[in-house]
């Protein structure tokens, strides 16, 4: 909500968003101490923070917002002293910045060119706390603890107070005119069986048209959106209620009041923009009310006391801040159905732990600024929503900046990079039924310890993009791989549990640098007959039979294949040893090439670049199953015993009768041929 406050933080960051809510980190800038109040300019350009001094030189700054988020502050020096700034706000038309802070006096009025600040005027002998503009930007009113509402006019930087203050007896924390100008309302400790007065408001001139007991404290006020409604949210000590929703009729006056009792305190509410709905939070949930009878279409545990909702310039989207509270976060997101009233939580627009007192929205929706704790940095948050997927930035993902996919989507990185810290809590995260896609990304310190993805979702890395592992990871949860995608496991043991990898029929997985364990029956899906899983540098450790039945594989630089079981290869597709490079098969295990094709036919779905190519039978079985095979253009080795294994009628042909293609045979080691397998000489001797 522009203008609030209650945060206790020391910096603030930006976030880009998209419209399904994803998060995309983009600027920060430390305040030095807490911050208590935020507000952007009607433009979206400028945004002003107020709080207090501790370690920092001012009590409340002003930046300049870019394009791509950056924020810039803008002036210097603005400072109340040792006083707390407690509100900020700018005018309609954003030529004038209000504060208020717990000093005397209590607030200041500054015009305000193009960011930069010039003091207009100050005043009040007490204590400021809420402040709130009209509509058309000539009046803004102020309430704290002076015990009464003051009005002023504002005109070419003069300072007119309209009345002589407006008492109400007692400390007041909120104040609100209404949409259409006409009323303005002011809440807070009861004084004289009275927590709220409205007036009715004729050239800055205040009649007090109406007045409600809500027993206890309030702390929130908002006006519906055709200023018909009017709802405030509060402290529930008597049990009575502390959401309450008043229709307000011609005049200013209460036609009728409806109440809500959680029983819990509330700290402020929130209406939708159709004017529909009210979404108010409270100690630990989050609802949404129609404004009829205040029957609750929608609740969720928020986990902690919610201390801000706002609304995302829209009707579909709406967070609510808190300290620490769904899952330790300090944001929780929802997707709005104004039909139903219904809300459901968006994942993406959850990402950040912590805990928050604010959460502010930019007039056009597009950035987010969020305040409040996020772990050990304890700094607030602003966040920008982004249109469209593609990264302006490589972002730094961490325990409070996680990539979330609620919904499907496809992020392009464009080429940036994503990095992910040490921290092992999720930084990465897909939802029941979502596929997440990343593409055109350099992924780094990626590991499987960093991610939670539900059973029934899939990552994606899509093309042209590197992922490099920062620790030894268990494959759990399927991941697929589409267009080219380097895997680079950078010395790390890969293991694969209860899922593996998965390649579109277009992908190529270029898997390298790597130990694979845990290999057992089809850790590696090819999905069509040309998806291609290139095999660098990497170990396979067989921990079971592995079945290749479809696509194709390249063996590139050293690849051992290890372990007392079967390599079975049955795919029709042709296969490649590179140019200098080895498949190495060790002592006791097999490779079985079993394509399925006519057993006369000389098959050639192994085939070799060239004499630098080479076949590694070190102590391991080279096994036809089904089929003769023509080995050519490359080098077959031996070094230990070895064996050449087939059933009746199985032949081994070595050489096609053209010199050129001759099958070089370095034995180290000895052959031993089994099952009745046949071997034919078909080299050209020179």
């Amino acid at each position: 909500m522009a203008g609030s406050s209650r945060v206790s933080n020391l910096t603030t960051r930006m976030y880009k968003v998209s419209p399904n809510g994803f998060m995309n980190l983009v600027s920060s800038a430390d305040h030095g101490a807490a911050v208590y109040s935020v507000d952007f300019s009607s433009d979206g350009k400028f945004v002003a923070t107020g709080g207090s001094r501790y370690n920092s030189s001012v009590t409340h700054r002003v930046y300049s917002v870019a394009d791509d988020g950056a924020l810039t502050e803008v002036g210097s020096g603005y400072d109340y002293g040792n006083a707390t700034v407690k509100a900020v706000a700018w005018s309609t038309d954003g030529k004038y910045l209000a504060t208020c802070a717990h000093t005397d006096p209590g607030y200041r009025i500054y015009s305000a060119i193009n960011g930069v600040l010039e003091e207009a005027s100050y005043g009040g002998s007490w204590a400021g706390y809420g402040i709130s503009w009209s509509p058309d930007g000539r009046y803004v009113a102020m309430c704290g603890y002076g015990q009464s509402v003051r009005v002023f006019s504002v005109s070419d930087g003069t300072l007119t107070e309209i009345g002589s203050g407006y008492t109400h007896g007692s400390y007041l924390y909120a104040v609100k005119w209404s949409p259409d100008g006409k009323y303005l309302a002011a809440g807070g400790i009861s004084s004289g069986s009275i927590t709220t007065r409205i007036y009715s408001a004729s050239e800055g001139v205040l009649t007090q048209t109406a007045t409600y007991d809500h027993t206890d404290r309030i702390y929130g006020l908002s006006w519906s959106p055709d200023s018909h409604f009017l709802a405030m949210s509060g402290e529930n000590v008597s049990g009575v209620a502390s959401v309450r929703i008043h229709r307000i009729q011609t005049g200013g006056t209460i036609s009728s009041t409806v109440n809500y009792n959680p029983g819990v305190d509330n700290y402020e509410c929130a209406w939708d923009p159709s004017g529909m709905l009210l979404v108010v939070g409270d100690t630990t949930n989050v609802r949404t009310l129609t404004w009829e009878d205040a029957q609750v279409k929608y609740t969720t545990d928020f986990g902690a006391e919610v201390r801000d909702v706002a609304w995302a310039g829209s009707e579909s989207k709406f967070v609510a801040a808190g300290l620490g509270g769904y899952e330790g976060r300090a944001v929780a997101g929802y997707d709005f159905d104004s039909t139903t009233g219904v809300a459901t939580l968006n994942d993406h627009l959850s990402s950040i732990k912590g805990g928050a007192e604010v959460a502010v929205f930019s007039p056009n929706g597009a950035y987010m600024f969020l305040s409040g704790y996020n772990g050990p940095r304890s700094k607030p948050y602003l966040h920008k929503i982004k249109h469209g997927n593609t990264l302006s930035r490589g972002i730094d993902l961490d325990y409070g900046n996680a990539l979330r996919f609620g919904y499907n989507a496809v992020v392009n990185a464009d080429g940036r990079e994503i990095r992910f810290s040490n921290d092992n809590d999720p930084q990465l995260v897909l939802m029941d039924g979502v596929t997440g896609q990343i593409k055109n990304a350099v992924v780094r310190n990626f590991s499987t310890h960093k991610t939670s993805i539900s059973s029934t979702a899939t990552l994606v890395f899509g093309a042209n993009s590197y992922v490099e592992f920062g620790a030894d990871s268990t494959i759990s949860d399927p991941i697929k791989f589409d267009g080219y995608v380097v895997l680079d496991g950078d010395g790390h043991t890969i293991s694969f549990g209860d899922s593996g990898f998965s390649v579109t029929p277009t992908g190529t997985l270029h898997l390298k640098d790597a130990v694979l364990r845990n290999v057992v029956d089809k850790p590696f899906r090819c999905m069509g007959n040309n998806s291609t899983i290139i095999f660098d540098n990497v170990t396979i450790h067989l921990d079971g039979n592995l079945s290749f039945t479809k696509g194709l594989f390249n063996i590139k630089n050293q690849v051992d294949v290890t372990g007392t079981y079967t390599f079975d290869y049955s795919s029709t597709s042709t296969s490649r040893i590179l140019e200098h490079s080895t498949l190495r098969i060790a002592d006791d295990t097999m490779f079985k090439y079993s394509p399925i094709i006519a057993p006369t036919t000389d098959s050639e779905q192994l085939l070799f670049a060239d004499t630098s190519s080479r076949m590694h039978l070190d102590g391991g079985t080279f096994w036809l199953n089904g089929c003769d095979i023509l080995l050519r253009s490359g080098t077959l080795e031996t070094s230990k015993h070895s064996y050449l294994k087939g059933g009746t009628s199985k032949n081994f042909k070595f050489g096609d009768g053209t010199e050129a293609n001759n099958m070089n045979i370095d034995l180290g080691g000895t052959f031993e041929v089994l099952d009745n397998a046949t071997v034919y000489w078909n080299n050209v001797d020179s």
